[in-house]
């Protein structure tokens, strides 16, 4: 039998649950046997419950004053659709807390992308492995990033961030989350070193010192090894990725080698592999970080 369920003026991350209360036992009478009230309810909140009487049905993003429809693209839900990636299974097959969200956001324009910029090809990839990772694309820079193991910027040659947006990035890095800045050749027109130069200075205002990966950085060996980067520079070249305290710089293309082009030409399978494997290493290093600033 369907429900009904009204969400009111509410707007914001909005998570739909059903949950189960039982009452302490009541009695009728002095005489009469005590019995227990029990009910399940459905019910809306801006944050989860963290107990085990709560079952969560969907996640919406709204905005104030919109209507709420079922997602278009069930991967890819945008703001005010109906988001049931997350839901609670029965039985259980993963624990929530081993799901994977990657925010793709746009430094100033957004651009005209498809899959969520290679990401959500990248989680297609690894849901097929048998991880549980998910992508929400266009997501604001905003305050409320603290829900995504991974930040994924992508820029052009006239990226910029205004202060709110600074702030939000650096309260994330802050909280334990990494954040993947990145332009795409296959998105512009102008020199990617513009774009890169643009993450180096964010990168120096925010005073985190980031270099190339060395031997034994996890970044480059787990879980996969790496000793040639996907997209790797000729010789004498300047390195394509810089890491640091939970910012990695990268000019590799990883989003056009996860759909399988660069400069708008096809790549071989061997080059997209690599890729969706490097970017398994970048979610498991953002995963890991995560745990361990938020472990104190």
């Amino acid at each position: 039998e369907a429900i009904n369920f009204d969400f009111g003026s509410t707007f914001g991350k909005l998570f739909l649950m059903l949950t189960y209360g039982e009452s302490r036992p009541i009695q009728d009478d002095e005489d009469a046997p005590a019995y227990i009230a029990a009910q399940f309810s459905i019910e809306s909140g801006t944050a989860l419950q963290k107990n085990a009487s709560c079952i969560v049905l969907a996640e919406i993003n709204r905005e104030r004053g919109e209507a709420i429809q079922n997602a278009a693209n069930s991967e890819l839900p945008v703001m005010n659709e109906i988001d049931l990636r997350f839901r609670d299974e029965i039985p259980p097959n993963q624990d929530r807390a081993d799901t994977t969200r990657i925010a793709v956001c746009y430094a100033g324009e957004r651009l005209i992308t498809k899959n969520g910029h290679g990401a959500s090809r990248l989680a297609r990839a690894l849901r097929h492995s048998g991880k549980r990772v998910w992508v929400d694309d266009d997501t604001p820079i905003t305050n409320g990033l603290e829900n995504y193991s991974l930040v994924y910027l992508v820029g052009k040659e006239d990226a910029k961030l205004n202060r709110e947006e600074m702030n939000a990035i650096y309260a994330y890095i802050q909280q334990g989350g990494t954040v993947l800045m990145e332009n795409c050749t296959s998105d512009q027109k102008g020199k990617p070193e513009e774009i890169i130069g643009f993450y180096m200075e964010l990168a120096a205002s925010y005073g985190i010192q980031i270099e190339e990966p060395r031997s034994g950085d996890p970044l480059v060996e787990e879980p996969h090894l790496f000793t040639i980067l996907p997209g790797s520079p000729e010789a004498g070249q300047a390195p394509k990725i810089l890491a640091g305290n939970g910012l990695i710089v990268s000019s590799l293309d990883l989003g056009c080698l996860w759909q399988g082009e660069r400069d708008g030409s096809p790549v071989s399978r061997e080059e997209i592999r690599s890729a969706v494997e490097f970017g398994e290493n970048i979610l498991l290093y953002a995963d890991n970080r995560k745990c361990k600033v938020q472990a104190g």
